[in-house]
């Protein structure tokens, strides 16, 4: 009988250490769910987005976990156990997934090195790299970058009368930083007459650009660089700090102008050239720095602002010009010219030395102050 006793406790006792062990399972398998959803929520939580290839990209992630969500809501998830995979295996899904992991992080990552021991050798491929993103910095290494063998001969002698104006884009509020030790170079010896013509070192384009201690000297081109941006509605800004360019086109028979910054204003920009200087080949030449008014005949109502400031002028004057007056904006551009340094008093310059060329628009006005004319 008290063996019939002790079977039925330990029995019981058996039974009872079950229910405890499936208690205590449970128990964790709530905890494990409870951190699984914790994490998925911190996982889906969003971080931030960018629009790569008209596909809306959003970066998702944890302290361990790297994710990303299109507009369809689709998830890629790189972790050691992916959670979603859109591909056939396994394999392939951590392939595909690291390579988009790769690109965003490119792509996230806004400044850049160039230089001839970096990973990005010439001026051209930093610029290039810098303006795949918007607001990049690119910081150029001491050394001289030759712009004719960046693009190549053969690029200059393809240029042909359909062509547009051509040469390094300067967009998307890039800001290119130089070391004082660098220099950028541009002497073209083709005859090409659309190189001439066409091309210019740097072109300005859409939102603007920011260029800081470039030493620039070319020749045999457009402009030293042409920041033309007629028919532009959106805010623009080009910015130059500390610059220094010198332009020759005295063998330049196709287009002789001396300017070393050649631009026309869109119908909402921002210009501020500061603590520059420019030399032209010619004592002669006026427009070292010339800017003109809108010249699109679609968009009247436009407003922008000039300033040049603190920059020395070994030739040359600022050209400022309406381009056009039957277009009359509502809108007052100003132009500010101040503190600056000129060689001489050119024939038609105004008394500080600013040739005002044509501003008959009544809604352009141009102050100046300070400015002083060398005797050498």
């Amino acid at each position: 009988m008290k063996s019939s006793y002790l079977s039925i406790f330990e029995q019981s006792r058996a039974e009872q250490s079950r229910a405890e062990q499936s208690r205590a399972e449970q128990s964790r398998a709530e905890q494990s769910r409870a951190e699984q959803s914790r994490s998925t929520s911190r996982l889906t939580t969003w971080l931030g987005g960018m629009l790569f290839h008209n596909c809306f990209i959003a970066l998702l992630f944890t302290a361990t976990t790297l994710a990303f969500a299109d507009d369809s809501n689709n998830h890629i998830i790189i972790e050691d156990t992916p959670l979603a995979v859109p591909a056939a295996s396994l394999e392939e899904a951590k392939t595909n997934n690291m390579e988009a992991a790769e690109f965003l992080l490119s792509h996230l990552n806004k400044t850049f090195f160039c230089g001839p021991s970096r990973d990005i050798k010439t001026l051209k491929a930093g610029i290039e790299a810098a303006t795949s993103v918007m607001d990049g910095v690119l910081y150029v290494d001491p050394g001289t970058y030759d712009l004719i063998e960046e693009f190549g001969q053969e690029w200059f002698e393809s240029l042909k009368e359909k062509n547009t104006l051509t040469g390094i884009a300067l967009k998307n509020r890039v800001h290119v930083i130089f070391s004082p030790n660098s220099k950028v170079i541009s002497h073209y010896k083709g005859d090409n007459p659309y190189a001439k013509k066409l091309y210019s070192p740097f072109n300005g384009g859409k939102y603007g650009f920011t260029l800081e201690n470039l030493t620039l000297e070319c020749s045999n081109c457009r402009y030293g660089i042409h920041d033309e941006r007629v028919g532009e509605i959106e805010q623009y800004k080009a910015h130059y700090i500390n610059c220094s360019i010198y332009h020759d086109n005295h063998e330049n028979d196709i287009w002789p102008n001396l300017s070393c910054i050649g631009g026309g204003l869109g119908s909402n920009a921002e210009i501020i050239v500061e603590n520059c200087m420019f030399r032209t080949s010619s004592e002669n030449s006026h427009a070292a720095v010339y800017y003109h008014q809108s010249a699109d005949k679609l968009n009247c109502d436009y407003r922008s602002i000039i300033v040049v400031k603190n920059c020395f002028f070994y030739t040359g004057t600022v050209t400022l010009s309406d381009a056009r007056t039957d277009c009359i904006s509502n809108n007052k551009t100003i132009y500010m010219v101040y503190g600056n340094s000129f060689l001489k008093k050119y024939p038609a310059t105004n008394v500080e030395g600013i040739f005002d060329l044509n501003l008959k628009n009544p809604n352009s006005e141009l102050l100046q102050w300070g400015n002083i004319i060398r005797t050498q």
